[in-house]
């Protein structure tokens, strides 16, 4: 499947080398200390309002990093180098947010499945212990980071930042596909690689069509409509 760019190639292959060596550095940091806070023993931690802000504090380093490589590489302003001129469109969020959702519910039921059926165990995300017995403002933080911080910063990151860089050595298809394995390995939750990965595969086909906006808001829809779900699921005690 090729999608159409809405970068001007010339600017990306110009692009001195070092600059995406470095970027693919800082996406490494990013991952790994992402993984760790994830696996921390949340017993003898702060409290969830920390943790939250700690991961995204990480995500906002490495988006600063990233807003600071764009600006040097180009003379255009920076809303114009990272695509956010155009306004969002809200036409493709009535077939992406359907269609993440989709992924996400058959994909990760097939996963469970499979692990099951493996033997592997499934660790449950960090975040469902937050939402079945974190207090109003653990649940505010949390939502703040998932709805607001996450979208722009994942986007920013893997859509736009990631993919430009992949694309200036391996092109588009295979660029595709890493970012979207990195993305999916970046969240640490076997059951939902499979999911994150189809998820990663519309939200780029929404950047790359529409915009990295456009991208945001997509993304954006998606975490507010799951994080309701898993707050009606957890705390009602439907599952």
């Amino acid at each position: 499947m090729t999608l159409p760019a809405i970068e001007p190639a010339d600017s990306l292959r110009e692009s001195p080398r070092w600059e995406h060596h470095a970027i693919f550095c800082a996406f490494g940091a990013i991952l790994l200390s992402t993984g760790i806070l994830e696996f921390t023993d949340l017993a003898n931690q702060p409290p969830v309002v920390i943790i939250v802000a700690g991961t995204f504090a990480i995500h906002a380093v490495g988006s600063l990093v990233i807003l600071a490589f764009a600006k040097v590489r180009s003379l255009q302003p920076l809303r114009q180098t990272l695509d956010v001129v155009r306004k969002p469109e809200l036409r493709p969020l009535l077939w992406a947010v359907p269609a993440m959702l989709l992924a996400n519910i058959v994909l990760s039921a097939l996963s469970t499945a499979l692990l099951e059926l493996l033997h592997i165990p499934i660790a449950e995300p960090v975040y469902v212990d937050w939402i079945r017995n974190g207090s109003t403002l653990d649940l505010a933080a949390l939502f703040a980071a998932a709805v607001l911080v996450a979208p722009f910063t994942e986007e920013l990151m893997f859509r736009h930042t990631l993919y430009r860089a992949c694309n200036h050595f391996i092109g588009t298809t295979p660029s595709l596909v890493i970012t979207a394995l990195i993305f999916a390995a970046f969240h640490w939750f076997l059951a939902g690689f499979l999911s994150l990965f189809v998820i990663a595969l519309i939200l780029q086909r929404v950047r790359n069509q529409h915009g990295l906006s456009s991208s945001i808001l997509a993304h954006m829809t998606y975490n507010q409509i799951m994080l309701c779900l898993a707050v009606i699921v957890e705390r009602s005690g439907a599952l």
